[in-house]
């Protein structure tokens, strides 16, 4: 059995940032990582200009920068109207610029720097929070480890692997489903920035560089509901299989033009849904990231949702280790309500904005 002051699970760029940020301020802590794990699927996804003053604040930029795809200067988007929109991020105040990140470079790179703090497992056997410590207990290398100490952070992302031990419940606030898959790389002559978001009847998609060869091509629809058949409403079943894209794009003014030809190309789905944890932080624990909060990916605040709860997260770590106690947790929770029901408002307010499709299954939710 080991013992440490702060256990952080999940190996994601909220757990590693938050490590970062707890080495800077001496606090004794262990990553747990799962072995294997963090070997997703490549998106490219935008970190706006919004986010890179934050990451300026905490030193984290040039890290940041070096893991990046490249610079993007805008996106466009087709979206309530049949238009396409430059939104060009050269009209932004400080950075003129924003990041497109791959997440499992950035994540590797983040873990090389805190190698010293990281603990690896193969599977999670229980945690608790009963008592005046807590205790995680892990296997690795086939043996059985446990170890202890005074506070514990789920890092595992939708996942939430810690809260669900903890019998903490997830609030879903719709159904919405990613589905994404590699194209060879399509440059078109109208769309300088290599991002574009187009609404079409069924939901939404995105395209977007991936390198000089791939674009990312990403669907999202929602489930159908318990009155629903989902071949009628034309929401999830089709979208799994590349074949059917060409379908449901075919009225598009510019997803279409995307489009391979090879119908066997492998798409992966996942959830990509407005979610939170019903309770954010306890006497003992608290969340960060998307195991706290999880957002719809139209926002692009996934990455910087993981860096800003890092930054709260430590600060909160040590308000309570300073006498805060339980008083600094309930505020980090009460924060992080406040964030997101003013998330949700502006969410639902970007998807009033789009009324081609009033009787579409997606549209009318």
């Amino acid at each position: 059995m080991s013992e440490t002051d702060v256990i952080i699970v999940g190996q994601g760029i909220a757990g590693v940032s938050l490590s970062l940020l707890l080495e800077r301020q001496g606090v004794a802590h262990t990553l747990l990582g799962r072995k294997g794990g963090g070997k997703g699927f490549a998106l490219a996804e935008t970190l706006p200009p919004s986010a890179l003053p934050l990451l300026s604040r905490l030193d984290l930029l040039e890290v940041f920068e070096a893991a990046a795809i490249q610079r993007t200067h805008g996106y466009h988007s087709v979206w309530g109207r049949d238009v396409v929109t430059d939104n060009n991020f050269f009209f932004h105040r400080g950075f003129q610029h924003g990041l497109k990140i791959d997440k499992q470079a950035l994540s590797a790179t983040l873990l090389g720097r805190q190698a010293a703090h990281v603990v690896w497992f193969e599977k999670l056997l229980s945690v608790s929070c009963d008592g005046p410590e807590v205790a995680v207990t892990f296997r690795h290398d086939e043996r059985t480890h446990r170890i202890s100490g005074k506070l514990l952070v789920d890092a595992t992302g939708r996942q939430r692997a810690v809260l669900r031990r903890l019998g903490i419940r997830t609030q879903d606030f719709d159904s919405l489903t990613a589905f994404s898959c590699h194209v060879p790389r399509v440059d078109h002559p109208a769309l300088p920035h290599g991002v574009l978001i187009e609404a079409f009847e069924a939901g939404w998609g995105i395209v977007s560089r991936l390198n000089e060869r791939e674009n990312v091509f990403t669907l999202f629809t929602r489930t159908a509901g318990a009155n629903e058949v989902a071949g009628q409403d034309a929401l999830l079943a089709p979208l799994h299989k590349y074949a059917n894209w060409h379908r449901h794009l075919s009225e598009t003014k510019f997803l279409r033009h995307f489009l391979s030809g090879d119908g066997a190309t492998k798409v992966l789905g996942a959830k990509a849904n407005s979610s939170k944890a019903h309770t954010m932080a306890g006497r003992h624990w608290l969340a960060l990231g998307d195991a706290a909060l999880s957002f719809d990916p139209l926002s692009s605040h996934g990455i910087t949702n993981a860096v800003y709860t890092a930054q709260l997260a430590a600060s909160t770590i040590v308000a309570a280790r300073s006498g805060g106690g339980e008083g600094a947790l309930r505020e980090y929770e009460a924060t992080l309500t406040a964030i997101f029901m003013q998330y949700l408002q502006s969410k639902d307010q970007l998807y009033r904005q789009e009324r081609r499709w009033p009787h579409a299954a997606f549209w009318r939710v």
